[in-house]
């Protein structure tokens, strides 16, 4: 599972609730406030919370040190106002520069990302290279040095999978250039449905504003749209 999560760090100093802990044959969730679920005959056999050592003690509850912690791809994470230390109270990360008390996108937004660097937790102090395109926000550390937690969108050139800056996160197709067709792009579209990619099976009519899931530029109807059937890119606007 450890594996699967992003932002994994050993660092438990930006750890947030919802986040897996892992040790070699052993996971659970952080839950705030220094706590942990898991399940485990290590204690007792049943589900029990028990204290994250990497945090600190705490009276009267058995604990475990854990090797490293990382964000679930299943779940949506908002953290707003940062970490939570061991008392469970929200607390800026120190380090961090001053960034808007209201950020401009939310949980769920697909955005242009033009940065080229991305981190392990919203506070670090160094990140790694990565590409800049199209991406999806997935957590929020408002007032923290890197406030978005983005994760490449397919098909969006991007590479990002990580922690970003507030200044390198923009809105799809702000800039010189008007948003391209591509998978996650925005678009309108009045017409008809098809079965397949080649114009066959023609259904329903709808009219509105849906997102690509499948785009094929050499085929007649070569966009597919939130999973209701395919399209004539010739009769979709890209609004985003």
């Amino acid at each position: 599972m450890i594996t699967k999560c992003s932002g994994v760090s050993a660092d438990f100093s930006g750890i947030v609730p919802g986040e897996a802990v892992w040790l070699p044959g052993h996971i659970g969730v952080y839950i705030g406030g220094g706590k942990v679920i898991e399940c485990s005959p290590a204690f007792k056999n049943c589900v029990q919370v028990t204290a994250c050592l990497n945090i600190g003690a705490i009276s009267g509850m058995n604990g475990r040190k854990w090797t490293k912690h990382g964000m679930l791809p299943y779940i949506v994470y908002d953290t707003a106002g940062g970490a939570q230390n061991g008392a469970g109270s929200t607390t800026k990360p120190s380090g961090t520069t001053t960034t808007p008390a209201t950020l401009a996108f939310a949980v769920g937004d697909v955005v242009r990302f033009t940065g080229n660097t991305h981190y392990t937790n919203a506070a670090a102090a160094s990140g790694a290279a990565c590409k800049p395109g199209t991406a999806k926000v997935t957590a929020l550390a408002k007032g923290a040095k890197h406030p978005y937690h983005l994760i490449k969108q397919p098909g969006g050139g991007s590479t990002v999978y990580g922690w970003v800056n507030a200044a390198d996160v923009q809105a799809v197709g702000s800039g010189t250039t008007a948003p391209k067709m591509r998978v996650g792009a925005k678009v309108k579209y009045s017409g008809p449905l098809y079965r397949d990619s080649n114009g066959g099976g023609q259904g329903k009519t709808v009219n509105g504003t849906y997102t690509v899931k499948y785009y094929y530029p050499a085929r007649k109807c070569g966009v597919h749209i939130d999973g209701l059937g395919w399209v004539p890119e010739s009769g979709c606007t890209v609004i985003g």
